[in-house]
């Protein structure tokens, strides 16, 4: 039996520590989507009125307003919220990049891959928006850029959602960033 899958970005809206000799040591953590964590000394963890949950946050460490959060995990098995940052992976050159139209049921193969620019402004102008993946089209028109770099490496990009990349051309260099599992790419100008 399958569990539905789901996986978001977040962000720390605030945090709050609480030690007592008396009563457990715990970090209270608001997240940009309404959910708060609690993370207890003794390393259990949960969701404020909800279930424990796996997560590799520090209940005495102080994480800044903005800290980014991949949450994910299956239905029947709980979430696990994990701190990420940004990691510059390295700079590409382009040696092809094609235009195509694709039919729409093909796009669940191309969810792997997040801009750049649609992240950074997810990010900093509207902080409490998350984003998650489901469902399946049926029908329509999609157009994407296909980039294959000079060591080999190939990646798609959905053009509606950042078409900068319909200006890709041979020779441009490309930033690669991981975040958590998600590949980001800045085409360089």
């Amino acid at each position: 039996m399958c569990g539905s899958v789901s996986a978001q970005f977040l962000k720390v809206a605030r945090t709050e520590f609480f030690d007592s000799r008396l009563f457990s040591t715990w970090l209270k953590v608001y997240l940009s989507n309404g959910e708060k964590l609690i993370i207890y000394s003794d390393g259990n963890s949960r969701v404020l009125g909800g279930p424990n949950i796996k997560t590799n946050f520090v209940y005495n460490k102080k994480y800044p307003v903005g800290t980014i959060i991949y949450k994910s995990g299956y239905s029947h098995s709980g979430y696990s919220y994990n701190v990420v940052s940004l990691k510059k992976v390295g700079i590409y050159t382009i040696k092809k990049a094609f235009v195509r139209t694709v039919k729409a049921e093909f796009e669940a193969d191309l969810n792997g891959d997040f801009s750049y620019r649609a992240f950074v402004a997810g990010i900093i102008y509207n902080p409490r928006a998350n984003g998650s993946v489901s469902g399946k089209l049926k029908g329509g028109e999609s157009t994407v850029v296909n980039v294959i770099f000079t060591n080999q490496k190939s990646i798609t990009i959905k053009a509606a959602e950042d078409p900068i990349w319909l200006e890709a051309q041979e020779g441009q260099k490309v930033e690669h960033y991981k975040l958590g599992p998600a590949d980001i790419y800045k085409l360089l100008f």
